[in-house]
């Protein structure tokens, strides 16, 4: 099999394809100061409107993780589970519209791969049922988000 042939093109949902991905056939290879610099420029993005700080006063909405992967995809974790809406997608999806269109963001949900979210610049990729919106899934979803985060603490014998 071909380097070619493990890449994946366009906006394949997690549950259709877990190898590597790229927007476009002819896209450069990515350089850790690209992928830096699109992090930063996340990071600066969502704090215009959430916290990314963990500080005392105020619980921190979410954070972009400073994991590099291969390609052009950052993540987003969720640490306050009501910013999980269709409107908070698609405030990330005009920062990839305006500032990074050859990217992709995951933002991980109850820890599963089918209800992993993925937001391109052109679709946001949802596990929806049939006739379900964006919105009513984040609403179905939110309190699984709560429940993979209480027990993710629980196992690194977190107690806040």
């Amino acid at each position: 099999m071909d380097a070619q042939s493990e890449i994946r093109l366009g906006t394949p949902s997690y549950r259709e394809w877990q190898g590597r991905w790229q927007a476009a056939p002819d896209e450069s290879r990515l350089s850790h100061e690209e992928w830096l610099a699109r992090w930063k420029s996340l990071r600066e993005w969502l704090s215009q409107i959430y916290n990314l700080e963990p500080v005392p006063v105020r619980q921190r909405e979410c954070y972009v993780v400073d994991d590099a992967f291969q390609e052009r995809t950052l993540q987003i974790e969720i640490q306050k589970v009501d910013i999980l809406t269709e409107a908070f997608l698609v405030y990330v999806q005009r920062w990839l519209q305006s500032q990074a269109p050859l990217w992709r963001v995951a933002v991980p949900t109850d820890g599963t791969n089918e209800n992993l979210v993925l937001v391109y610049p052109t679709l946001i990729s949802v596990n929806v049922a049939v006739g379900e919106s964006i919105d009513a899934f984040c609403e179905r979803i939110r309190p699984k988000v709560h429940e993979a985060k209480v027990e993710g603490r629980r196992k690194l014998g977190l107690t806040w």
